[in-house]
């Protein structure tokens, strides 16, 4: 989900836009840890972007708006969506560490839950020492990532990518033997997803990324605790979405 966002985005700060890494070449033989290359996002430690957000829930449209985001590696992420001319802002959501977090300024409430995972983009040595396996289909490779406890072994995620050129298509994330959240990507700059779908239960969203700039310095405070009068469950925000 998920997947900050500033007002400063707009004012006079120079933007700089940088040159994404290409992806690597394709070998002939195609392995877990080739297809893991492709997700390896160890790099990236900040991202910036203007994007356009919408939003569906049980598959009718609740609206389209525009915000802007902050991504500071391995796990902080803050969206603020305008209202329009961008003078007010409609809702910020913060994600920290396995938490997320929704403001609405405009009542005062802030809803609050946690997802099944604690990273925003995949990390290479988490990748690296994880038990994997790997499947083919007709036009897709699929990308099993196991997770060993006192339980035994359950799924913990599954990566997929076109046989075509490699590309990461998909991402699912499960937890206790069920899928919580749905991504996938639909177009990237260099290897940034930069147009993404994410599904959580009944939501969808689909975001575009604009303006991206990689690894420039940004104040902490992007991703601050948000603060209100009332704090409900995240899963009320998503019902309110429903009703809408």
């Amino acid at each position: 989900i998920l997947f900050c966002i500033l007002l400063l985005f707009t004012g006079c700060v120079k933007k700089e836009i940088l040159r994404q890494p290409s992806p690597p070449p394709i070998p002939e033989n195609v392995t877990p840890e080739v297809l893991l290359k492709r997700v390896d996002f160890s790099d990236v430690r900040t991202i910036r972007a203007a994007i356009r957000l919408r939003i569906q829930q049980g598959g009718n449209p609740k609206g389209t708006f525009s915000g802007a985001l902050f991504y500071s590696h391995p796990d902080r992420l803050n969206i603020r969506i305008f209202g329009p001319l961008r003078l007010t802002t409609l809702m910020e959501t913060l994600f920290d560490r396995g938490t997320i977090e929704v403001l609405i300024p405009q009542k005062d409430v802030l809803y609050s839950g946690t997802v099944a995972f604690d990273r925003l983009l995949p990390d290479r040595n988490t990748l690296a020492n994880s038990i994997k396996f790997l499947e083919e289909s007709d036009d897709m490779y699929l990308l099993y990532i196991i997770e060993q406890g006192g339980s035994g072994t359950r799924l913990k995620a599954k990566y997929t990518f076109s046989k075509t050129d490699l590309s990461w298509k998909a991402l699912e994330l499960y937890e206790d033997g069920k899928r919580q959240v749905k991504i996938e990507i639909y177009k990237t700059v260099g290897m940034v997803p930069s147009e993404i779908g994410i599904r959580l239960q009944d939501a969808s969203f689909h975001l575009e990324l604009k303006d991206i700039t990689i690894n420039k310095i940004f104040d902490d405070d992007y991703f601050k605790a948000l603060n209100a009068s009332q704090t409900l469950p995240l899963s009320y925000f998503l019902r309110n979405l429903e009703q809408k």
